[in-house]
């Protein structure tokens, strides 16, 4: 895959195929939590809705890994092979695998699902948007300075991570040409119309996550 290929492509599996490996288990989580959530309202079942809740709340320390080990033992017995056994995996490389391959039919969803099948075109464009936010260019990593993570720009990228409203993405910007950045992929990516989520690069980049 090509940098052009890259941030043109439509195909989430595709994406995920080549960077997954090098993406941590925090970031393939909070894809998989984003993609759920985006499907909130046709997530009809009441474990995989408890489990993207408690996958994001592990994600962020105010879950144990007993209780994702717990639950992950629950879901594996009751309906195996769903999206809310991959979203409790704990190992990096099976989360890789899973995303990978695209393991996230689960039947007791509503149509449009989780997985492919059902899935429209444009719902296609904005898997893969969600996941380029979370990844960000694997051809390009940026390199932060801390001096840009002032207090205004901390408490923005806080404010919205917290909320789920990106809404204040442009401000970030500005925040953070004002402590000194000039990075124009960071920039850009504040002040451009694709979709933002938990796991966003740029505002994780902020909060010092990864």
């Amino acid at each position: 895959m090509t940098e052009e290929e890259w941030f043109g492509s439509a195909d989430a599996r595709r994406l995920a195929g080549f960077a997954a490996k090098t993406m941590s288990a925090r970031k393939l989580r909070l894809f998989m939590v984003a993609w759920c959530r985006y499907n909130w309202v046709r997530v009809t079942n009441p474990l995989v809705r408890h489990a993207a809740v408690l996958a994001e709340q592990f994600v962020d320390g105010h879950a144990h890994k007993n209780q994702l080990d717990m639950m992950f033992d629950g879901s594996r017995s009751i309906i195996a092979g769903t999206l809310a056994s991959y979203l409790l995996w704990t190992n990096s490389a099976q989360m890789g695998d899973c995303v990978d391959g695209f393991c996230l039919n689960d039947a007791s969803l509503a149509p449009p699902p989780i997985g492919d099948q059902g899935v429209t075109t444009a719902q296609h464009l904005v898997r893969a948007d969600i996941f380029r936010d979370i990844a960000g260019n694997p051809f390009k990593r940026v390199k932060f300075d801390k001096r840009w993570r002032t207090q205004t720009a901390t408490l923005l990228a806080r404010q919205m991570y917290e909320s789920r409203d990106f809404g204040a993405m442009p401000i970030l910007a500005d925040a953070l040409q004002d402590a000194g950045c000039s990075n124009t992929d960071v920039l850009n990516h504040c002040h451009g119309a694709g979709l933002h989520v938990r796991g966003c690069w740029v505002v994780d980049l902020v909060l010092g996550k990864s």
